[in-house]
């Protein structure tokens, strides 16, 4: 069995001793017969010996056998050892080079931490590193780095021999917890955990002033008490940048894998920007969760792909907050923050609201470094991976739609050839068949001039996006010209690219409405709706009267002028562009053009926000079948029009057919799009919702926790779909008398909401009045009315769906305040909501019903049956 480093030490101690004495000759004679065949043992023994003969004080080789970790320098009796002034109570903790000890100080009276060398690690070279760690904390006074009280040499003996062991006190943290695990176990919100990011930065920062580069930042080494203060622990790696004596050994990679800069991880100098990085690692594993990059092996493939975008990964995250993070872990040490203080300062604008410095890397940056990657890229291609980076999927989209139309149509011209072949053969067999022969002949026609077609629209697509390269190309040579290539942001360059395209009369028409499409999706995409309209305004104003891409890129420009003005709360405009698409897509497409079915799902779903719930589900009933009848079947597109045939019958209240619609579109939801994706995730809150009204609570529940717990695994527990579940399952746990949890959970869920500006306002509203519901189950009326109040004003340009949600808190919140015994202040609001939603839902909506008869029952009377 292999010896445990404690056996082996115990066992070159005893050889030791019993050869100490011996003269030499007799000592190598008894030394051969019992080190024979373990020339370790012997080598370690000799140690022991030199170091005897040269100072008379143990110090034991740097690795006896094996690095002795877990061996407790003060032994299994540690407690009431004095260690100088301190008399130690209790073991914390063992790390490297020693063990952390809970002790007393004499005076000033005080429970402080010691950490004390292991005494088999006091050679030389590991002494010193402990000496300098603690110089080091001595001269670091911050009030967010553990303090050092004293330092000394602490001298015990074992036997004949005297036992040093190094040692100093320091600040004690009383239930601390690392950075990670503080923020997990007390649900800390988004912002609490950049303040606490940004307390460590500032402590970080106070070293790097002082000439004092960690070099181990990690959870671990960053502690937070129970009061919630930071502290920044364990120098004991770190490069005092001015000292001679701290130079890392050659070859020597001293830190923690996944926390390592590549430089540091791949054993080349360190500076300041090396602690940047391990906290930016920090961050974004305190915003997502999980680490950025899974070191297993120092080497530059380990950071060769960028870490997903956090605001990808949790809705709670900005993209100005990704831009932080990204730029804290960029590769390159000078496109990073160049100190912890800009990093902490950074996340300060955020909190404020002001600009950030940090942006998204510049676009002749990201295209010098997708051209070394791909340097056979054509121009179609390169326009292609800026679509991707700006988020501008619906154009990729469309030049594979259009592509594949190509396709489809060349493959149905051969097709139909070869049914013609076949014909003429049958007809010289037969005249019966001779009218087989001339049909197939006349589709055969139809196939090459739908081929033809597609083909031109082909070789238009690619003259515009050659168009659309050269002039983007054009912007970022310019910039560069400028000076400003380096640090030209996206912003600018889009701007450039506005006024050039608006000067150049010289392009094609065409082209210069898709770079006007394309920047108005830009700028849709970075909520600037008022500018999307006016981009896509411009794109339809330049398209070209005739031709068959303009005819389609009309449609795609009122789509996309519709969703701008959706927006920006002006519904009457929006209808009447979707109206116009929906318009010109009947007349110019095929009924199951995917164009022409997206396009009729929008309409169903402005149906929906108007309450013609009938008109709503006749088309959600169409584009479901004409889904299914298409060939080959698209899986995606069916579950889709399946889950969107759901939602409509929940809001139509036609809840037993919802529950089957809603069930089947879960069943096909998750082959499709993946049990954690948000389209499943729809469905399994459209299904919960239904159960819930069918009083089928613990289906209900169940549906609910299903979808959630995938959900929360792959969106995050604040993304919008995630919210919505959670909404439902407290619902249900309020439902089982679960209140104070119930509670709890929507009192988090409604902080969230309300802190998050591009929240929902439905689901704030419906999150507000659950928590009032269940606040008065509870029989806490005055904080019923408490919570909902912030919500339950009126909103008179909110759309429809809007209204629902508000007359139903507005509902809840006027029991609360009749509950809470404030009648008139109920009276008084049910007067002015039961108006408005008669006016804006109708008198018949159940919302304004509901509404009415608590005004008239407050009243003293019943309104007429």
């Amino acid at each position: 069995m292999t010896d445990t480093p404690v056996t082996r030490w115990r066992s070159v101690r005893a050889l030791f001793e019993q050869v100490a004495d011996l003269q030499p000759a007799e000592r190598d004679r008894v030394l051969d017969a019992q080190c024979a065949g373990d020339a370790g043992l012997r080598a370690d023994v000799d140690r022991l010996l030199r170091a005897d003969v040269d100072s008379g004080v143990l110090l034991t080789p740097t690795r006896i056998g094996a690095t002795p970790g877990g061996i407790d320098p003060l032994g299994d009796e540690a407690a009431g050892t004095r260690i100088g002034a301190f008399t130690v109570r209790r073991r914390i903790g063992i790390g490297g080079m020693g063990a952390v000890y809970e002790a007393e100080q004499d005076q000033p009276r005080r429970l402080v931490a010691i950490k004390v060398l292991r005494p088999e690690l006091c050679s030389g070279e590991t002494l010193r590193r402990f000496e300098v760690e603690a110089e080091i904390l001595a001269r670091l006074q911050h009030p967010g780095i553990a303090e050092v009280y004293a330092a000394g040499v602490h001298e015990t003996r074992s036997g004949p021999f005297r036992l040093v062991m190094p040692y100093y006190a320091m600040e004690l943290m009383s239930g601390a917890l690392p950075i990670t695990a503080y923020a997990s176990r007390h649900a800390i919100p988004l912002a609490g955990r950049l303040a606490l990011i940004a307390a460590v930065c500032a402590a970080v920062h106070h070293a790097h002033q002082r000439g004092v580069i960690h070099r181990d930042l990690k959870p671990g080494n960053a502690l937070v008490d129970e009061r919630g203060v930071v502290k920044v622990i364990d120098f004991g790696v770190a490069r005092a940048a001015s000292s001679e004596l701290t130079h890392t050994l050659p070859g020597v990679v001293i830190g923690t894998p996944n926390y390592m800069a590549p430089e540091q991880a791949l054993g080349r100098d360190v500076d300041v920007r090396s602690d940047v990085w391990a906290l930016g690692v920090i961050l974004y594993e305190l915003i997502c969760g999980r680490l950025p990059f899974e070191v297993t092996a120092p080497t530059p493939s380990a950071f060769a792909n960028p870490p997903t975008a956090p605001h990808r990964i949790t809705g709670a995250a900005s993209r100005e907050l990704t831009w932080i993070v990204m730029r804290a872990l960029a590769v390159e040490p000078a496109r990073r923050y160049q100190s912890a203080a800009e990093l902490g300062g950074d996340l300060a604008r955020l909190q404020r609201g002001d600009p950030v410095q940090a942006a998204p890397p510049s676009l002749g940056y990201t295209l010098r470094k997708a051209m070394r990657r791909h340097r056979t890229l054509t121009a179609a291609a390169a326009v292609g991976l800026l679509t991707a980076l700006a988020g501008l999927v619906s154009t990729a989209t469309a030049l594979r739609r259009a592509w594949q139309a190509e396709a489809d149509a060349l493959q149905a011209a051969g097709d139909a050839k070869s049914a013609a072949e076949q014909a003429r053969r049958a007809a010289a067999e037969a005249d019966a068949e001779r009218h087989t022969a001339e049909r197939a002949k006349e589709n055969a026609e139809r196939a090459r001039a739908t081929a033809e077609q597609a083909s031109a629209v082909t070789a238009e697509t690619n003259q515009q996006l050659t168009g659309l390269m050269a002039i983007i190309q054009s912007a970022v040579a310019a910039a560069s010209r400028a000076g400003r290539g380096r640090d030209v942001t996206l912003a600018q360059l889009w701007t450039e690219v506005e006024a050039r395209v608006t000067s150049d009369s010289t392009a094609p028409a065409l082209t210069r409405a898709a770079t006007f499409n394309f920047l108005g999706a830009i700028r849709f995409h970075s909520a600037d709706f008022p500018a999307a309209e006016r981009l896509f305004r411009r794109s339809l104003d330049t398209l070209p009267e005739t031709g068959t891409h303009s005819e389609r890129a009309r449609i795609l420009g009122h789509a996309s002028l519709s969703e701008a003005l959706r927006l920006q709360q002006r519904q009457l405009d929006s209808e009447r562009e979707l109206g116009r698409a929906l318009e010109l897509a009947e007349h110019l497409l095929p009924a199951e053009d995917t164009l022409r079915l997206s396009l009729q799902r929008r309409v169903a779903f402005a149906y929906l926000n108007r309450g013609d719930t009938d008109q709503a589900l006749k088309l959600c009933r169409a584009i479901l079948a004409a889904r299914l009848a298409a060939k080959p079947t698209d899986p995606r597109a069916c579950a889709e029009a399946q889950s969107d045939l759901a939602s409509a019958l929940l809001v139509a209240g036609k809840v037993a057919e919802c529950v089957t619609a809603a069930q089947r579109a879960l069943e096909l939801c998750g082959p499709a799009f993946g049990d954690g994706h948000a389209k499943t995730g729809n469905a399994a809150y459209t299904l919960a919702s239904a159960l819930r009204r069918a009083g089928r609570h613990p289906e209900a529940r169940a549906a609910a926790q299903r979808g959630l717990t995938a959900c929360t695994s792959t969106l995050g527990s604040t993304h919008l779909i995630t919210r919505a579940l959670r909404l439902r399952l407290a619902q249900a746990r309020q439902h089982d008398g679960e209140l104070e949890p119930a509670i709890a959970e929507l009192d988090s869920l409604l902080a969230e909401l309300r802190g998050d500006r591009l929240a929902d306002r439905r689901h704030r509203l419906g999150a507000a009045n659950a928590l009032g519901e269940a606040l008065l189950a509870a029989g806490r009326a005055q904080q019923a009315v408490d919570a909902m109040a912030p919500d339950a004003a009126d909103l008179p340009g909110a759309p429809r769906p809007v209204q629902v949600e508000l007359a139903t808190l507005q509902s809840t919140h006027a029991r609360a305040l009749i509950a809470a015994g404030r009648t008139d202040r109920a009276r008084e609001l049910l007067g002015t909501a039961a108006a408005n939603a008669a006016k804006r839902l109708g008198s018949n909506h159940p919302a304004a019903k509901r509404l009415a008869t608590q005004r008239d029952e407050l009243r003293g009377r019943t309104p007429p049956r």
